[in-house]
């Protein structure tokens, strides 16, 4: 299929929506001010005016969503630790820069693009983050319509990053991925996208971070509209707020609980992502992510698109790779069919 071909598909729409949904949510969160929930600036979560929206340069989560997403392009959506790995020693003048990615991040760099380290146990002593997570909307679309396809992919490529105690940034991980690869369905709909990023998460090794989604999805529809959930949220503590805001125990179930009471809608789950306050960024990234794959980027408001204009060239050469990627899968899954139809018949 020739690009031009690729590019009128639904599948090429819903990626480019899924990689702008994410920088933008990234860029909304990056311009809110870094509050405490529920501290400072009122319900605002430090966006001030509820008029309007406030954009940041992208930053972390942005880069590590190309990479991934590039990584998965050059790999024909087949990557595994081993080509993340590679993709971040091709990309070390962004990760040798202090700052640049969260710490833990930069230990892992430092352990497989410096020191030649296997790239299975660089996650070792790593802290809980979500640099990972946010980045896991291209694997939903090379495995689009497959959620468990995702996750497994997902648990896979997060080992690089998080491994034992800190696995369930892995269940984060499979959670999103599973979610923008349900997301691409024809017949998807808000539930059976928040359904799939649970459904796919381990059972026993993976209970803290399900059974968190879920209580989150339950606390958004008890409260009915965003100010009331994010109320409940910040006065509830430790219940749900963690020592690192980063921490996808926080991020990834309020992205998702921000995703349903905005009912799918990018511009919604953005707006009200960067006002949640906290990790906002990642939490916007997140809910960018998901609802940009559910709607298309033929539903993002263009004055909103219009803030990405330097990266859009490479979004949406991006965006037709995954989807080149994704039909090579089927094409193979296809192959693998055949022959077992031929042995079990």
């Amino acid at each position: 299929m020739s690009t031009a071909d690729l590019r009128s598909t639904a599948l090429f729409d819903k990626a480019l929506g899924c990689l702008a949904g994410a920088a933008l949510g990234d860029a909304a969160g990056a311009a809110a001010a870094a509050t405490d929930c529920g501290s400072g600036n009122g319900d605002d979560g430090g966006q001030g005016s509820r008029g309007g929206l406030a954009f940041g340069a992208p930053g972390d989560e942005t880069a590590m969503a190309e990479i991934v997403a590039r990584m998965l392009v050059n790999t024909g959506g087949g990557a595994a630790l081993d080509d993340w790995a590679r993709a971040m020693r091709d990309h070390s003048p962004q990760f040798g820069k202090d700052g640049a990615f969260f710490i833990s991040v930069q230990q892992v760099f430092n352990m497989v693009g410096r020191s030649g380290y296997p790239p299975r146990y660089a996650g070792l002593g790593t802290m809980p983050h979500s640099t990972g997570v946010v980045a896991m909307g291209p694997v939903g679309i090379v495995n689009a319509c497959n959620p468990w396809q995702a996750a497994l992919q997902a648990y896979e490529l997060a080992s690089l990053l998080h491994v034992y105690d800190v696995g369930f940034c892995q269940d984060g991980s499979a959670a999103v991925a599973a979610a923008v690869a349900a997301a691409c369905r024809t017949d998807a709909t808000v539930a059976s996208v928040l359904d799939a990023a649970v459904d796919v998460i381990l059972p026993v090794s993976g209970a803290e971070m399900a059974d968190l989604i879920g209580r989150a999805r339950q606390l958004a529809a008890d409260a009915g509209d965003f100010d009331r959930f994010r109320a409940e949220v910040c006065g509830s503590g430790g219940q749900w707020l963690r020592t690192l805001a980063g921490d996808p125990r926080e991020t990834v179930p309020v992205a998702l609980a921000i995703f349903a009471l905005a009912d799918g809608d990018p511009q919604q789950a953005i707006t009200c992502a960067a006002r949640f306050g906290r990790a906002a960024d990642a939490i916007g990234c997140i809910a960018g992510t998901v609802s940009g794959a559910l709607s298309g980027a033929g539903k993002l408001s263009p004055d909103w698109l219009a803030k990405l204009e330097d990266r859009r060239g490479k979004h949406e050469t991006l965006a037709t790779g995954l989807a080149a990627a994704a039909r090579a899968k089927l094409q193979a899954h296809r192959a693998s069919a055949a022959d077992l139809r031929s042995i079990a018949t």
